[in-house]
């Protein structure tokens, strides 16, 4: 079949437009599979909670020492130097704890009526003890109190 001038020239169109559908579809989908793999990749790498830096294995970070997995502070949001964060880690006998912010506050809500009841379980324990002490001394006083009369009166 042959092809006149206006038909090539709308079969070209037409190429050009497909063309440019594919092109726009190849760069689509290549967006799209890029966009989920940064989602994938943020989704198994941590960020920051305090200012969403992504915790990388060379970033100086603490993790939540409570949840274990949800939560991490890189060391600028914690204030403190490249120098102690090393000294922390080098010491295994460490005692020093991090919590996120929701543990924080679970702990210290939970806790806190924990503590309350011991404060008071200890304040008493040490009035009874101030009682029996001011008893004895009560008692002590008087039998010296009482010696003394004695010696007093034999003399």
């Amino acid at each position: 079949m042959v092809k006149l001038k206006s038909q090539a020239k709308a079969t070209s169109s037409r190429r050009t437009q497909n063309s440019a559908a594919i092109k726009q579809a190849v760069t689509s989908s290549v967006l799209s599979t890029a966009q989920a793999n940064v989602v994938g990749l943020a989704a198994t790498v941590p960020s920051c909670c305090g200012c969403g830096t992504l915790i990388s294995d060379d970033m100086k970070a603490l993790q939540c020492d409570k949840c274990q997995t949800e939560a991490w502070k890189c060391i600028d949001c914690l204030s403190i130097s490249g120098d102690v964060y090393d000294q922390l880690l080098q010491q295994p006998s460490c005692e020093l704890k991090w919590y996120c912010e929701n543990c924080d506050k679970a702990i210290t809500d939970s806790s806190s009526a924990c503590r309350i009841d011991k404060l008071v379980s200890v304040v008493e324990k040490l009035v009874d003890k101030f009682a029996d002490l001011e008893d004895k001394l009560i008692s002590d006083i008087a039998i010296f109190v009482l010696k003394r009369d004695v010696k007093l009166q034999l003399t």
